[in-house]
C-alpha cells in the first residue's frame, strides 16, 4: 500500500502503527513477534519491522527502529 504505516510521538512515547491491508510485523528486543493489523504498539529499545512480511523476509522492505530513553 502507498502508506503502509506510520511513527508517531504520542504522550512522550513512539508508537508505529499499521495502516494496511497486510499488516505490519514486528520482532521485539527479547524476539518475539507480534503482528499488528490498523493496530498501534508503544515501542521501547531495539525492534525489527517488516512491511507486509515477517522481518526475516523483508528483504529491503525491512526497517530498524530504535528507541533510546
Amino acid at each position: 500500500s502507498r502508506h503502509h504505516a506510520s511513527v508517531v510521538l504520542r504522550h512522550g512515547k513512539i508508537a508505529i502503527l499499521d495502516q494496511s491491508s497486510n499488516g505490519t510485523f514486528v520482532q521485539l528486543q527479547n524476539g518475539q513477534n507480534l503482528l499488528l493489523r490498523r493496530e498501534e504498539l508503544m515501542l521501547a529499545g531495539r525492534v525489527l519491522v517488516g512491511l507486509g512480511a515477517p522481518p526475516e523476509a523483508s528483504g529491503d522492505e525491512l526497517l530498524v527502529i530504535e528507541v533510546e530513553r
